[in-house]
C-alpha cells in the first residue's frame, strides 16, 4: 500500500490503494453486490454505508481510513492486523462488515 504523502500528521492512518490493492478491493466490491443482489444475502445498513464509503474513496483515489478498509476486507490486511495490539485487533474485527443469510427455509 501507499501512503498518501499531502496529509496531515494526524491523518497518517489513511492510504491511497492503488495497483493490485485496487484491483483486489474492486473485486471485493464485486463479490458483496453479487452476494446481496442474487444470492440473496444482505447487509446491514451500517455495513453498507462502510462499505460504500470505502468502494467511493478507493474509485476516486481518495485516502481511505486504515481502520475502515480492515474492517471491510480483513483478509486483505491480515499482515497489518497482526502487527496491531491486540486490544485495538479486536476492536477492529469486532465492527468487520458481515454477509446476513435472508434465504428461506
Amino acid at each position: 500500500m501507499e501512503i498518501a504523502k499531502n496529509l496531515d500528521s494526524d491523518e497518517l492512518e489513511h492510504v491511497v490503494l492503488g495497483g493490485w490493492n485496487k484491483m483486489a478491493m474492486r473485486t471485493l466490491f464485486g463479490h458483496y453486490e453479487y452476494l446481496t443482489g442474487h444470492m440473496k444475502f444482505h447487509l446491514n445498513p451500517v455495513d453498507a454505508e462502510k462499505l460504500e464509503m470505502v468502494r467511493f474513496q478507493v474509485e476516486n483515489n481518495l485516502p481511505v481510513k486504515r481502520e475502515l478498509l480492515y474492517q471491510v476486507a480483513p483478509d486483505f490486511f491480515r499482515m497489518e492486523l497482526g502487527e496491531l495490539r491486540e486490544e485495538e485487533r479486536k476492536k477492529i474485527l469486532g465492527q468487520k462488515i458481515q454477509l446476513l443469510d435472508v434465504r428461506s427455509g
